[in-house]
């Protein structure tokens, strides 16, 4: 002070001042794409948090921030259908935050294919291979058909699924006289919906030979 009096030193803690933002996160991607799912579970690469001072993922959907997270995944609420995004963020305990992840995308589709149409079958069918075949289904999404054929007429059915093409041949040659050979199908698309099986057609084997 004035007249030279001394007081005790004073000892400040040391500060250190942290602006450098974790590192950016991975790409997230849903479980599945395209999904029927609306609700779809996105998952990303952790962050290896070198400064140890990682707090949270902040979460981008389709642009917009959502919610936060403390591990590596989320789940969306309810979306439309149509193309979607998701990016994400790391932020540290002092509210830094990096940069967005690259943006990962997912594609929902809830609505079914149109069932096919089978084409029609003659009434009458020699023994041996007889092939079936219906119309394309209209989707907006790549459609595969499962095709149920039967050597009865109706159940039990035997299952084909996963064709490409829009016609299946069943080997009927062991069918006896007056046996009805049916047919029926149902269109999947790329993200699972299904379509309701179409209407059965169907051809009865003639075996006998006309009498001269």
């Amino acid at each position: 002070d004035k007249v030279g009096n001394a007081g005790g030193e004073l000892t400040f803690e040391t500060v250190t001042v942290d602006t450098t933002p974790p590192e950016v996160p991975g790409m997230p991607a849903p479980e599945a794409d395209p999904t029927n799912d609306n609700t779809p579970t996105w998952t990303w690469p952790a962050i290896a948090n070198a400064a140890g001072d990682f707090g949270h993922y902040n979460v981008y959907e389709d642009g917009a921030f959502k919610t936060t997270a403390a591990t590596a995944t989320y789940t969306s609420g309810v979306l439309s259908d149509g193309l979607h995004t998701l990016e994400v963020t790391s932020v540290d305990d002092l509210g830094n935050e990096s940069a967005r992840s690259t943006q990962g995308h997912v594609l929902i589709d809830t609505k079914a294919p149109a069932a096919p149409v089978m084409n029609p079958m003659p009434a009458f069918s020699k023994p041996g291979n007889i092939t079936f075949s219906w119309s394309v289904s209209d989707d907006n999404l790549a459609t595969r058909y499962r095709f149920q054929y039967s050597l009865t007429g109706g159940a039990p059915w035997t299952t084909v699924g996963g064709l490409q093409a829009q016609s299946f041949t069943v080997n009927a040659a062991g069918a006896a006289d007056g046996a009805v050979i049916a047919g029926r199908v149902m269109a999947i698309d790329a993200a699972a919906n299904q379509s309701v099986y179409s209407a059965a057609v169907s051809t009865t084997i003639d075996a006998v030979a006309p009498v001269v």
